[in-house]
């Protein structure tokens, strides 16, 4: 098979993972609340795509090298960052505490409730 093909299908495998993976986190977090044991369905839900993960990269490592190996470690960072990004856009992941788009929501939120004041005064 081509080396660049694949590369291309090592990237595409980590992609589909990194992207599983963190799907898989906010479905979690999502339950958590409701759940009588949340640590233990945090740690269940950690092993489970931790497994998964490495089970890919262990057989990419063992048929195709270590090239592929890097190959899926890049396009799950990828996949990874760009599925988080997505579900902050949907507004379905808060920003981070200290960042600029916090940092923009609350001022963003302090505002109204100045003007909302002000409109009953």
């Amino acid at each position: 098979m081509n080396e660049i093909v694949r590369y291309g299908l090592s990237f595409l495998a980590g992609g589909v993972a990194g992207t599983l993976f963190i799907s898989g986190l906010w479905l979690t977090v999502r339950g958590l609340a409701e759940h009588k044991r949340p640590w233990l369905l945090f740690l269940a839900s950690y092993a489970a795509r931790a497994a998964a993960a490495a089970a890919l990269f262990i057989v990419l490592a063992r048929y195709w090298g270590w090239g592929a190996v890097l190959a899926a470690a890049a396009g799950f960072t990828v996949f990874r960052f760009a599925a988080a990004a997505g579900l902050k856009r949907r507004g379905r992941i808060p920003a981070a505490a200290g960042s600029p788009a916090a940092a923009s929501a609350s001022s963003g939120a302090a505002k109204q409730t100045e003007e909302e004041s002000e409109r009953t005064a």
